[in-house]
């Protein structure tokens, strides 16, 4: 019996790959060879994307700290008052006072400041907002601000 089995023909995808010759052995090693690119290539791509991922946490993180966010409520509520010239930022690690640069101090100017105020009042529970209004008069900006005092605008560009 196991002569008859010895003697058996062996067809030729059999006998080639024994031999290691065959055609279709060579693009299982051209197959293997895409593979490993393609998982490099997949491998770099979640790479990329695990960077993108962390890149856009700090962001979301820098645009959600307290004082970011009462930043830019203030900004997108106060940017129809033509009235004010500019808004200044003093940030302390007790307080985050609000500038606000007017031409002129009339009622009307006070009262949709003091809008805005109670609005983030009600927001911004736990942290402590101070807003001074400060009529220009004709009098020159560096007059009536302090040092470390920084523009609303260059704040809101940073995030």
């Amino acid at each position: 019996m196991s002569e008859y089995i010895d003697n058996l023909p062996i067809d030729d995808s059999e006998m080639c790959f024994q031999q290691g010759s065959c055609s279709s052995l060579k693009m299982k090693d051209q197959e293997l060879g895409n593979l490993r690119d393609e998982k490099r290539i997949v491998l770099e791509e979640r790479d990329d994307a695990r960077n993108e991922v962390a890149y856009l946490q700090r962001l979301i993180n820098e645009l959600f700290k307290p004082n970011n966010s009462a930043i830019l409520l203030f900004s997108e509520r106060s940017k129809d008052i033509e009235s004010i010239i500019e808004t200044y930022i003093v940030e302390t690690d007790l307080s985050l006072d609000f500038i606000i640069l007017v031409e002129n101090y009339t009622e009307e100017i006070e009262d949709e400041i003091i809008d805005i105020q109670c609005e983030m009042y009600r927001v911004f529970r736990e942290q402590k907002l101070d807003f001074l209004i400060v009529p220009l008069m004709g009098r020159v900006l560096e007059d009536c601000i302090s040092s470390d005092a920084k523009s609303i605008e260059s704040i809101l560009l940073r995030l």
